[in-house]
């Protein structure tokens, strides 16, 4: 190109003599956490956190643990505790029932136990879902619940003579241990000191489920609508003498940064402070994960077994939610699920023609079933992993209710006034700098979960975020 071309300054030329606007560093794994923002904290000084609450006279339903050996479900004689009647059964009998458990396979549809006929086995789901259901007063069937790996039916048909009072049905192939009667009586028979004990134990387990609530809290004696003068019933409220306690956790980084960066290159952004932020912001990701997902306090792990339901049909439907809001009745504040269970949740809305309305919240647009919001997270796994963006897999819905004991719902726990504190409960210290010049900065947030009641949260479990409809088949055929 000659010079007599140019007739203006270049615009590369012109562009050195220019100021770049910039950003700071973008990252895609920031998220709304919105689960941070709807809890309500409360500052915990003693750094434990104690949850007193009345006096459980009877365990309520728990879950099984089965574990697998070479694809083999394996039971161990502790987990049978989980069934109330069996709660304080002996070490030496509960193995020996153990011992004669059986593995049976049904395949879908197969009626497993019938409703009014004798009960002569107790049943273990290994793997799979059943259901229950029960004939109503006009002869229609009605369903009871659906039960998941874990679950268990048919122990106070084999314990005593008695009918079953549901119909057990197959949803899937499903997985069974079993124990029947005859072995039970088996072992029973040939023990005169466990077979006194064993009736001992299961006669006072059924005088308790007489004296407690569905929740397994001792029923208060109170008189009412009386006429005269009677005598008042004697009555007194006892708590449990072990509380739980929670410690408050803690999710610690040492961030290193060259004291020549943090010297030299600050305009217009303070390198120091961009590391640090975006340091705060992924901890403060994974402070979400852990309230989620952590086994020692998440919400995950500490749902109690008899707020946790099966789909009736695999993938999320407004039935299954207003079934979790049949548990959480008492002023539910929000579901939370993945992104994907949420897409798949409105997809069975938008077949069944009920798209759900949005709302605003903390400056986001969400759906809501029933007014009450349901907000996403990331850190409701998928088959275990956070990253899962395409494809089928399985994942929960939770519905929690938020509060502190007004309504005795779930709180977030932090300790405030800490050495060093930059935001609530997070604390950044200079710790050194080494012999390369390089500063070691101390990173803290300090946190932890408290779920007061069991009736607080309830999980819609091991839905399928995968299933599309084929709305080919609504098209009305051609003549």
């Amino acid at each position: 190109m000659k010079e007599s071309d140019f007739q203006t300054v270049s615009i590369k030329a012109a562009r050195k003599l220019t100021t770049t606007t910039k950003t700071g560093p973008m990252y895609i794994t920031q998220s709304p956490k919105l689960l941070l923002k709807l809890l309500p904290w409360e500052d915990v000084p003693g750094g434990t956190f104690r949850v007193n609450r009345t006096k459980i006279i009877i365990r309520g339903r728990g879950r099984i643990t089965i574990e697998f050996e070479d694809g083999v479900p394996v039971l161990s004689p502790n987990g049978l505790r989980e069934i109330p009647l069996f709660t304080d059964l002996k070490p030496k009998l509960l193995a020996e029932m153990v011992s004669k458990f059986k593995i049976e396979h049904y395949e879908r549809g197969t009626k497993v136990i019938t409703e009014g006929e004798d009960g002569d086995k107790l049943f273990i789901l290994a793997t799979g879902n059943a259901e229950l259901v029960k004939k109503g007063t006009y002869g229609e069937e009605l369903r009871l619940r659906i039960i998941g790996s874990g679950d268990f039916v048919g122990e106070t048909e084999v314990a005593g003579d008695v009918q079953a009072e549901a119909t057990e049905r197959t949803l899937t192939d499903c997985l069974f241990l079993t124990l029947s009667k005859a072995d039970l009586f088996s072992i029973l028979n040939a023990d005169v000191v466990l077979k006194t004990d064993f009736n001992l134990k299961i006669d006072r387990a059924i005088e308790l489920q007489h004296m407690a609530d569905e929740f397994g809290e001792r029923k208060l004696d109170i008189a009412a609508g009386h006429i005269g003068v009677p005598k008042l019933p004697l009555t007194y409220v006892d708590y449990i003498e072990e509380p739980v306690e929670i410690p408050i956790n803690l999710i610690q980084a040492v961030l290193r940064v060259h004291t020549r960066v943090s010297d030299l290159y600050n305009d217009p952004m303070n390198q120091l402070q961009m590391q640090m932020k975006i340091m705060m912001a992924n901890m403060y990701e994974k402070q979400e994960w852990m309230l989620i997902n952590d086994l020692n306090f998440g919400l995950l792990a500490k749902c109690d077994p008899s707020m946790r339901i099966q789909p009736r049909y695999g993938p999320p439907t407004p039935d299954d939610l207003d079934a979790l809001l049949s548990l959480v009745w008492k002023q539910p504040s929000f579901f939370l699920a993945h992104p994907r269970t949420i897409a798949a949740f409105e997809r069975e809305c938008t077949w069944r023609g009920v798209p759900p309305p949005y709302e605003e919240i903390a400056g986001q647009k969400v759906i809501n079933w029933r007014g009450v919001p349901l907000i996403p997270s990331d850190k409701m796994e998928i088959d275990g992993h956070t990253l899962s963006r395409f494809g089928p897999g399985k994942s929960n819905v939770l519905l929690i209710r938020t509060g502190g004991q007004d309504v005795q719902g779930v709180i977030g726990l932090y300790r405030t006034g800490i050495p060093g504190e930059i935001a609530p409960s997070f604390s950044i210290r200079q710790m050194s700098i080494d012999n390369q010049a390089i500063a070691s900065y101390l990173m803290t947030l300090y946190f932890s979960l408290a779920i007061l009641t069991e009736d607080a949260v309830a999980i819609l479990e091991n839905v399928e975020v995968g299933y599309h409809h084929d709305y080919a088949s609504r098209k009305p055929k051609k003549k």
